[in-house]
C-alpha cells in the first residue's frame, strides 16, 4: 500500500490534490486490497487516478490562471503592444462590461477610474485638461470583465476654439459613448456653481444616445459640509427619476398670488403711476401656466417690459444655433445614427461635422432641462478617499453581460508606457507650475532603459523657450523642480510596480539644470 501512495504522488500535478485523492482511494480500495493481488490493485488504481487526474485539469478552467497571473503594464512600446494583442483567456460563463467614464472638467473620472481597477493608469492633477485623450483600464476578476474608457472633460466646439485645444478632447468623449454598454455620468458636488444642472453638452450626449444605460456618480462629497444637500442636488440632476421610478417628490409649489395683490405691493414700493402698474398687470396676465411665479418686487416690472415674446425668442436661439454650426462646421452629406452598429471614426472631420449636427438638432428640446430621468442608479462617492467606490465597483461587476473577454487577464492599460511615464511627470508640473507654463514647456523623453540589475532609468528634457519659465520651473534653489521628480518618480513606481530611477534635465535660454532623483 505505500508503493502505491509512493507511485500516485510522483505523478500527481498538485500536492494538495495528491493528499485528497489518496484519502478517496484509500477508502474506496481498502476492502478490495485483500480480495486483488497487489499488482492488479496498482492498475486498478492508475486507471482511476489518471481519469480523475484529467477531469481535474478540465474542470481547472482559466479562472485559475486569471486569479494567480500577473498584472503588469510593459517597459517598452513593444512589448505593451504584444500584451494587449494576446489572446484573451477562454474562460466558461465569461461575462463584459465597456463603461465609458464621462464629466465636466476637472470632475474627477481619472482619479475614479484608477480606484476602480486598483492601479495608476491615468493621469490627475488639480487643473483641467489633465486626460488629453482616450484611455484604456481593465478590471479583470473571476469570469468577469469591466473595460472602463476614461475621457477628457466634455466641452464644446466654441470653447475648444477659444482656448486652442486638440481635438481628442472634443471628439474622445463622444467616440468612447459609441464604444460603451453603459454610461457612467460624473458630477463634482464641491464645485457651488455648477452642480445644480448637468453640463449642457453632457445632456446632448445623452439624449443622442438615450438607448444606452447611465448611471450618475456624485463625487467629492467629502467636500459638502451639509450632507442633506446631496438629496437635492441628486433631485436636480435626477429630475426625481432614479431607474424609471420617482424616487424623490417634486419641489413645493409656491403659493398663488392674486393679481389684486401683487398690484397693490408693486404700486407701493416703486411709487410709479397707476398707468405703468396697470401695464404690469396687463403683461403678469399674459404669462404662460408654465413660467414660474414671480416675486413681488418692483425690479420685475421692468424685467416683463424687456422680455422679447416667446416666438422671437427661439428665433433668436435658432439663429444662434445656425451661427455656430456655420462658423465651426461647414456643410457636409454623412448619415450618423446612435443606434447603429456601425462603428464611427469621429475622428475624421466630416463624420465629426455631420455627427455633431445631429447631435445640435436632437438637443433643441433639452434647453429647459436640468437633469436626465433615464439613469439607473445614483452613487455618492469620494474618489480620492475610496469612499462609495467598492459598491459602485460592485454593480458594474454585476452588470457584466454574457460575452468573450475581450482582452488577456494581465492587461492594465492600452496605453504606450513611454507615454504614461510623459503623463506621469506632466501631471506634477500641472500642479507645481502656475498658469500656463505646463503647457508651454516642451517635455521630451532622453533615456529609456532596463539595466541589468532589472532597475528601470527614465530621463526626461524639460526645455523652456522663456527666462522667466525657466526661472518658475527650477523654483527657488531647485526646489520646484526637484519636488516634481520626487513625486513624478513616487507616480512612475506606483503605474510600474518596480524600482526605478527618474532625471528630469531643464533647459533654457543658455541655460542648464540637472535634477537627478534616484
Amino acid at each position: 500500500m505505500n508503493d502505491l501512495f509512493d507511485h500516485l504522488k510522483s505523478n500527481m500535478f498538485n500536492a494538495l490534490l495528491c493528499r485528497r485523492f489518496c484519502m478517496t482511494v484509500r477508502l474506496s480500495f481498502e476492502p478490495k486490497l485483500r480480495l486483488l493481488g497487489r499488482k492488479t490493485t496498482i492498475t486498478v488504481v492508475k486507471e482511476n487516478f489518471s481519469r480523475c487526474t484529467q477531469i481535474s485539469e478540465n474542470s481547472l478552467t482559466s479562472n485559475e490562471e486569471i486569479d494567480t497571473e500577473e498584472r503588469k503594464i510593459a517597459l517598452s512600446s513593444k512589448e505593451q503592444k504584444l500584451l494587449i494583442q494576446r489572446r484573451p483567456i477562454s474562460v466558461s460563463n465569461s461575462r463584459l462590461l465597456k463603461v465609458a467614464i464621462l464629466g465636466a472638467p476637472n470632475a474627477g473620472k481619472s482619479t475614479l477610474a484608477n480606484k476602480l481597477i486598483g492601479w495608476k493608469f491615468a493621469p490627475v492633477s488639480q487643473k483641467v485638461h489633465t486626460t488629453r485623450h482616450k484611455t484604456i483600464g481593465v478590471l479583470t476578476e473571476d469570469n468577469k470583465q469591466v473595460i472602463f474608457l476614461d475621457t477628457p472633460g466634455v466641452i464644446g466646439p466654441r470653447k475648444m476654439k477659444q482656448h486652442k485645444l486638440e481635438k481628442t478632447l472634443l471628439v474622445d468623449p463622444h467616440s468612447a459613448v459609441f464604444d460603451a454598454d453603459l454610461l457612467a455620468v460624473v458630477v463634482d458636488v464641491s464645485y457651488v456653481w455648477n452642480r445644480s444642472r448637468l453640463d449642457a453638452e453632457i445632456l446632448k450626449i445623452l439624449h443622442f444616445h438615450s438607448d444606452k444605460r447611465s448611471v450618475l456618480v456624485l463625487n467629492k462629497v467629502d467636500l459638502v459640509k451639509n450632507k442633506r444637500e446631496l438629496l437635492g442636488i441628486a433631485r436636480n440632476l435626477t429630475e426625481g427619476v432614479v431607474g424609471g421610478t420617482k424616487s424623490w417628490s417634486t419641489a413645493k409649489q409656491p403659493k398663488k398670488i392674486s393679481l389684486s395683490s401683487l398690484f397693490e405691493k408693486m404700486k407701493l414700493q416703486s411709487g410709479s403711476s397707476a398707468e405703468n402698474s396697470s401695464t404690469a398687470v396687463a403683461a403678469l396676465e399674459n404669462i404662460s401656466p408654465e413660467e414660474p411665479s414671480l416675486n413681488s418686487n418692483s425690479q420685475y416690472a421692468a424685467l416683463i417690459h424687456s422680455k422679447p415674446p416667446d416666438d422671437e425668442l427661439k428665433q433668436n436661439l435658432s439663429g444662434a444655433h445656425r451661427r455656430l454650426e456655420e462658423e465651426y462646421m461647414p456643410a457636409v452629406t454623412v448619415t450618423v445614427d446612435s443606434q447603429s452598429n456601425v462603428v464611427l471614426d469621429l475622428h475624421d472631420d466630416r463624420v465629426w461635422t455631420s455627427y455633431y449636427k445631429e447631435v445640435q438638432n436632437r438637443s433643441q428640446e433639452l434647453e429647459d432641462k436640468n437633469g436626465w430621468q433615464h439613469f439607473d442608479e445614483v452613487f455618492m462617492i469620494s474618489a480620492l478617499s475610496g469612499d462609495g467606490v467598492f459598491d459602485l465597483r460592485e454593480y458594474l461587476l454585476n452588470e457584466t453581460y454574457g460575452s468573450s473577454l475581450r482582452y488577456h487577464p494581465s492587461v492594465v492599460t492600452n496605453q504606450n508606457p513611454v507615454d504614461l511615464a510623459r503623463l506621469c511627470v506632466f501631471e506634477r508640473m500641472l500642479d507645481h507650475l502656475p498658469n500656463e507654463i505646463p503647457y508651454q514647456v516642451k517635455l521630451k523623453l532622453a533615456l529609456w532603459e532596463v539595466t541589468e540589475d532589472d532597475l528601470l532609468r527614465v530621463s526626461f528634457e524639460i526645455t523652456c523657450l522663456r527666462k522667466r519659465h525657466l526661472q518658475h520651473v527650477l523654483g527657488n534653489e531647485g526646489k520646484t523642480i526637484r519636488t516634481i521628480a520626487a513625486e513624478a518618480k513616487q507616480q512612475l513606481m506606483n503605474a510600474f510596480r518596480r524600482e526605478m530611477s527618474l532625471q528630469l534635465i531643464v533647459k533654457g535660454i543658455g541655460d542648464f539644470y540637472k535634477c537627478d532623483e534616484k
